[in-house]
């Protein structure tokens, strides 16, 4: 992404800054060929993949059980962060 113009680390490290975690470097360039699958096709495949039922029941446990966890749910669900997200999130296309 970022060959492509995308600085997709200045977002992550944003958000990593406001979560108080360490910023990310990018990886070392690996030379990959290019998949013959869509992103939809891998969303899907990753969907098959994880027991998504379990995980949203094992949040909401985390979430009454865990002081850590629920308070990264409040961090990212606070109105700070929204705002941050909005400031630093690419302009999305207005059609007419």
């Amino acid at each position: 992404m970022c060959k492509n113009g995308l600085n997709v680390y200045k977002y992550l490290n944003t958000l990593h800054d406001l979560l108080g975690i360490p910023h990310m470097t990018p990886a070392p360039s690996r030379n990959i060929s290019p998949s013959s699958r869509t992103f939809r096709q891998f969303l899907d495949d990753m969907e098959k993949l994880i027991p998504l039922d379990k995980l949203k029941a094992l949040f909401k446990q985390e979430e009454t059980t865990s002081t850590v966890w629920k308070s990264f749910v409040d961090r990212i669900s606070s109105k700070e962060f929204r705002v941050s997200y909005y400031l630093y999130s690419p302009p999305t296309e207005i059609t007419y």
